[in-house]
């Protein structure tokens, strides 16, 4: 019996061992899991003062929405004005141009009618013109050949032109 009981206490007497082991493998992974969190808490700082710096901006948004609300109050009645003014304007002379409009197309008309006539007549005249102009070459070209042309003024000089 004695050794039933020895049986029973030796496993009782290794209980706290046990627990302590267990404990400190408990805390070796307490230690551990500290570590790791103060790793990422430390790389987390910067990104926290990011943050803090963009919510710093951030909070000046709102004011400048406001101010910019104001000032687009203002813009928005003085361009509702400006357009009501400008179509209150256009109603009104619209009837005007469009008569006038339609009255000096069909003034144009004709002078359009005949200045389609001119277009056969025009093409002529450049060759004519090709022509007059041979022409007048030749004829300086025989009065340069007289005696004494090189004495005779052209139109428009004020002195004869000398060699």
């Amino acid at each position: 019996m004695l050794d039933k009981v020895i049986g029973s206490v030796v496993p009782l007497a290794r209980l706290p061992l046990t627990l302590v082991e267990g404990l400190e493998s408990v805390i070796e992974q307490a230690t551990h899991v500290a570590t790791r969190a103060a790793r990422i808490a430390d790389r987390a700082e910067p990104i926290t003062d990011r943050i803090e710096a963009l919510l710093d901006r951030v909070e000046s948004v709102p004011d400048r929405i406001e101010e910019l609300l104001v000032r687009s109050a203002d813009l928005t009645a003085a361009v509702g004005a400006l357009v009501k003014d400008a179509t209150t304007t256009l109603a009104s002379v619209r009837p005007a141009i469009e008569a006038g409009l339609v009255q000096e197309v069909v003034d144009l008309l004709p002078a359009l009618r005949s200045l389609e006539q001119l277009v056969p007549v025009v093409s002529q005249l450049g060759v004519q013109v090709d022509n007059l102009d041979r022409t007048v070459a030749d004829v300086g070209a025989l009065l340069g050949g007289l005696p004494g042309a090189a004495r005779l003024v052209k139109r428009g000089e004020t002195t004869r032109p000398t060699r």
